[in-house]
């Protein structure tokens, strides 16, 4: 019995990129993985990795959310070129973390949820997934990571984030018009500042 995929979390806590993409890789002529990839990869470390891999990685996970486009662009664009499948963890922050929240996103999501009768979570998934990204949630974190400085809870791994979540991948989901992904792509600009 093989596991699905294997990550490497953080290019930097590898200290020979080479000898483990090598030991991955046999893993995968092993059959013991399906599937190998990266996460939290730039775009230097990921041609470094390109450089010498037998089997490039199949996904690299990195944090994506309406505040960094401009920030993730480059390596979104290698990935395509590539053939790397990109998966967005952090996707709500917007919604989920305090220092985002009241930003230029904020309204547009209340507006486009409105007019789709959506939740603001749902609209942020819908984008993500029009963009031709995967979308990784959390289901729990620690508690330092759970509760804001007001004490509510704000993570995806909330029961009713868990819900608009599974809304977003059924089978009668809408889409977002090309204007309303371009105003929160726009609005994400305003505020985006590097993390």
């Amino acid at each position: 019995r093989s596991q699905d995929l294997y990550l490497i979390h953080f290019p930097t806590i590898v200290d020979s990129p080479h000898a483990v993409w090598t030991a991955f890789e046999s893993l995968v002529s092993s059959s013991l993985v399906r599937t190998i990839g990266v996460s939290n990869y730039d775009v230097p470390t990921l041609l470094s990795l390109l450089s010498f891999a037998s089997i490039p990685p199949a996904i690299n996970q990195i944090r994506y959310h309406p505040y960094n486009t401009i920030e993730q662009a480059p390596v979104l664009e290698l990935a395509r070129k590539e053939g790397i499948v990109t998966a967005a963890y952090s996707a709500l922050s917007p919604l989920t973390k305090i220092e985002w929240q009241g930003g230029p996103v904020d309204a547009v999501l209340r507006e486009v949820g409105e007019r789709h009768k959506w939740t603001e979570g749902q609209v942020i998934l819908e984008w993500v997934k029009e963009k031709g990204i995967l979308v990784v949630t959390c289901v729990l974190l620690p508690r330092s990571y759970r509760r804001g400085a007001d004490g509510v809870n704000r993570t995806s791994g909330q029961e009713f984030r868990q819900k608009e979540q599974l809304n977003v991948f059924g089978p009668r989901w809408g889409k977002l018009s090309g204007e309303e992904v371009e105003r929160l792509e726009k609005a994400g600009r305003r505020g985006e500042r590097r993390e």
